[in-house]
């Protein structure tokens, strides 16, 4: 992982609050998973990041985040997270831990994806749930992937079959930013991200009108999202139950 300065790693964070791309998946993620929780779930997110996806979600004081980049745990333990330095492969807790383990643009990051989950699985309770989000659809792999440092895009098959090798049952797997499906093939593909290997999650800027277009589109997903399974999209979600 690269790594930057204070000042630089400061911009790198500002970029991703700015961002309407994650302001979008905050909007599905609070749409699936708003009063959600038990008062008592103990949550770990795996990849945390600064918080800005499930920190307002979790029960207080009832979320563990972990991270290899300390930058990104200050900021999370400002939202409330429990914060550890730590690597998603080999997480520093006791068996059968947790009862939700969040991995949000994780496992496409990681050589061995199967090694993944399975580690994922010794933490969780049995009866817990597996969430990830992951883009999807090889048609859409491109430069910005390899600037992510992604070795693979999924579709439903592929991450089913990652995720039910470990004692895992899929209950959810629905496509995301399907709204978005048209802009996000040519963005990619016409290589319109502004991001570089300096920060490839500087999404491109752009106009005002454009992106509260974009917010709207996100905001009708997020509408549809907790009754129905999309069937395209850039990205793939899946809710996994733990049987044994």
């Amino acid at each position: 992982m690269k790594q930057w300065d204070h000042l630089e790693a400061e911009r790198v964070l500002d970029d991703q609050i700015k961002s309407w791309w994650f302001q979008g998946k905050r909007t599905v993620f609070d749409s699936l998973f708003r009063n959600q929780f038990a008062k008592d779930a103990l949550v770990l997110d795996v990849g945390a990041g600064q918080g800005l996806f499930l920190n307002h979600l979790a029960p207080a004081g009832r979320l563990v985040a972990v991270d290899e980049w300390p930058p990104c745990l200050i900021r999370n333990r400002q939202r409330g997270g429990c914060p550890v330095v730590g690597d998603a492969t080999h997480l520093p807790f006791a068996t059968e831990k947790f009862d939700y383990l969040f991995a949000l643009d994780v496992l496409e990051h990681l050589p061995d994806d199967q090694m993944a989950v399975k580690e994922w699985s010794r933490v969780i309770k049995k009866g817990g749930r597996l969430v990830l989000n992951v883009p999807a659809l090889d048609c859409l792999w491109s430069k910005h992937d390899v600037q992510m440092g992604h070795y693979r895009r999924y579709n439903r098959a592929k991450l089913r079959t990652v995720v039910e090798a470990h004692g895992f049952v899929c209950e959810r797997l629905t496509y995301t930013n399907s709204f978005l499906f048209p802009l996000g093939w040519l963005s990619f593909h016409l290589n319109l991200h502004q991001g570089s290997n300096d920060n490839p999650e500087a999404h491109l800027r752009l106009p005002k009108p454009i992106e509260a277009m974009i917010k709207l589109f996100y905001s009708c997903e997020a509408a549809v999202l907790p009754r129905v399974n999309l069937p395209f999209g850039g990205s793939l979600v899946c809710i996994a139950q733990k049987r044994f």
